[in-house]
């Protein structure tokens, strides 16, 4: 009987040693990174992540404010396109429709409570994208990378993390041990290892809004490198103007000079019209 129990015993601890391997740090980020697409907008490139069986996109509202056409790629090579279906700038989240993604990437959850002060994040995405596989020695590199962190702060709008977000990260998830989505990268001071990331309950407030952008006057505006400081990967000075958004006329403009610090940047703000 004893031995019996023994080997019971033997077989529970194989058996949850195996589940709990199998679940590991690195698997689920394995995991995670299926979720995770690819944005290129124009000569921009950001990330973005599938939020629901429907393949609607979650990234940051300044990745599409230009108006041009989103190119979506997943991480098994498959690419698409997307449309804005709705955004608040204010918050600069938005999202995007992409049927092609529909039942076929897995989406991941977005977390309803606020994280504290210190929990462990990590964020999912593609800094400087654009220089990836441009050498040798760079194959396989910058996209669908992962950093950790933590929560530095919390504030009503904005999550404030020390975790590793560069140019590139824009719109992509961060999440907590769980996957479950904090919040979507945003913005960085100067500084390094300061940057703000687009609450999760900014994000399931435009979900649960079901509004969708009215487009009245479309999108006017110049590129000669991309639309954000964060996310520009070439040198050369840029203008973008506005886009029509959520029954409002918005005028939202970034004038700055990329190849520079991101402190040159001159943002003139939003101007609402109702």
């Amino acid at each position: 009987m004893a031995s019996n129990i023994l080997r019971i015993c033997i077989v529970w601890l194989s058996l949850s040693a195996s589940a709990f391997a199998s679940d590991s740090l690195p698997d689920r980020v394995e995991r995670w990174m299926d979720s995770v697409v690819l944005l290129i907008v124009g000569p921009g490139w950001c990330s973005g992540v599938v939020i629901d069986d429907e393949g609607t996109v979650a990234t940051a509202y300044h990745c599409v404010a230009s108006g041009l056409r989103s190119e979506v790629h997943t991480h098994d090579g498959m690419r698409h396109m997307g449309k804005t279906v709705a955004a608040l700038p204010k918050d600069d989240i938005a999202l995007l429709s992409v049927p092609g993604l529909a039942g076929t990437v897995p989406p991941l959850e977005i977390r309803d409570s606020t994280p504290r002060r210190g929990e462990t994040v990590y964020g999912l995405g593609h800094p400087f994208a654009p220089f990836a596989d441009r050498s040798p020695a760079m194959e396989g590199m910058l996209t669908w990378s992962v950093t950790r962190g933590i929560v530095s702060n919390v504030g009503p709008r904005l999550l404030q993390t020390d975790a590793a977000l560069n140019p590139g990260n824009s719109g992509g998830p961060v999440v907590d041990e769980d996957g479950r989505i904090v919040g979507i990268t945003s913005r960085k001071l100067g500084g390094d290892n300061v940057a703000f990331l687009s609450t999760a309950k900014n994000l399931q407030g435009l979900v649960d809004s079901g509004k969708k952008p009215r487009l009245i006057g479309g999108v006017v505006g110049m590129n000669l490198s991309i639309v954000m400081p964060q996310d520009t990967s070439a040198s050369g000075i840029g203008l973008g103007l506005g886009t029509t958004i959520r029954d409002r006329v918005v005028l939202n403009g970034e004038l700055f000079l990329s190849g520079v610090s991101e402190d040159a940047a001159i943002r003139y703000g939003d101007v609402w019209t109702p």
